[in-house]
């Protein structure tokens, strides 16, 4: 990567969990403005130990700005929505960065999602992608579901599940000012595969409807993950599953559902600090049986100058520093 990136960038950290890989390059003239330079990494596998999913996070501070950076790959299956969820919370919860202890409480009620404005009869279901009526979408998701295995036979509990919930105020997800969180999240389009590449590469309409029934979007808009995080629009075809080498989705006996399992989601404490820039897929990498997400944004920081002229009250608040021509925090992120 760094050859790839040229002499102007230089590899602040990596970390890796088995499989899951997260390098952060930055360039060079911003290397003497990071501080508090921390990585973790948490498993939630098999009985919650095991590295085949999980989460790997960096953080740092770029003059008084704290950023963190979160790579994932979170429960595989299709019918695996409340796993996946599961494996959210466990990775913000027990990631050890910050400047506060990220112990969740264990007392913690999914219900505290229905005090923040998000109920679920707030959002009705999206129109059925199911070929037959609603009821029959789950029996029919779980004819239908694949038989990935990650080798985790751990049965969480709703019990387990609801103390994993959100309310916690001691999560990554509250610590820092500016978060990306990206990664292979595996989150799945409610209906047959049929049905879904179908309406792949159809008119505008079309397109909407399978975002509507994105498990991960769905997931979002009923409050129970990624709370206060947002995404650019998802203009780019799903991403997963392909036969490996070629633009054609699962022909194998699974006949995994296109989705996109693929995402970048971003949280930050000021509304206008992070602007996408570029959000999309890049078909030309054919190595994997999924296909690249890329992400460009402009983010903004507090240089320690201007925060310390801003506490002077001596002129106007710099949210950005100029003097050496940089404009942006110029993070490159690399899973």
């Amino acid at each position: 990567m760094g050859a790839a990136l040229g002499d102007g960038y230089e590899m602040l950290r990596s970390h890796t969990l088995q499989a899951i890989h997260l390098a952060i390059y930055v360039r060079r003239e911003l290397v003497d403005e990071i501080k508090h330079l921390k990585s973790d990494a948490v498993a939630t596998g098999f009985a919650k130990t095991f590295g085949n999913k999980g989460g790997v996070g960096i953080s740092f501070s770029i003059g008084v700005t704290s950023f963190l950076f979160i790579s994932c790959h979170l429960a595989a299956k299709q019918n695996e929505v409340k796993r996946r969820n599961e494996d959210f919370h466990i990775i913000d919860a027990q990631l050890k960065l910050g400047s506060k202890s990220n112990e969740v409480s264990l007392d913690a009620d999914i219900s505290d999602r229905r005090t923040s404005g998000s109920l679920d009869n707030d959002n009705p279901a999206p129109p059925s992608l199911w070929s037959g009526s609603a009821a029959a979408g789950p029996d029919f998701m779980g004819s239908e579901s694949d038989d990935e295995s990650d080798g985790d036979e751990f049965t969480r509990t709703s019990k387990d599940y609801r103390q994993l919930s959100r309310n916690s105020k001691m999560r990554c997800s509250t610590v820092f000012d500016r978060i990306f969180w990206f990664g292979d999240m595996n989150y799945r389009i409610n209906g047959s595969k049929s049905i879904v590449e179908n309406l792949i590469g159809r008119p505008f309409g079309a397109h909407n409807l399978l975002v509507q029934n994105d498990q991960l979007t769905i997931e979002r808009r009923k409050g129970v993950v990624f709370h206060r995080y947002l995404e650019a629009p998802l203009h780019f075809y799903p991403t997963y599953k392909f036969d490996k080498g070629t633009s054609v989705y699962d022909t194998s006996k699974k006949q995994r559902v296109p989705s996109w399992t693929d995402r970048i989601l971003f949280r930050t404490s000021d509304p206008t600090a992070i602007m996408p820039l570029a959000y999309y897929s890049d078909d030309t990498y054919r190595v994997s049986d999924h296909i690249p997400v890329i992400g460009n944004f402009s983010v903004r920081f507090k240089s320690e100058d201007a925060h310390a002229e801003a506490s002077n009250g001596s002129r106007k608040l710099k949210l950005q520093r100029t003097q050496s021509g940089i404009s942006k925090t110029q993070v490159c992120s690399v899973m």
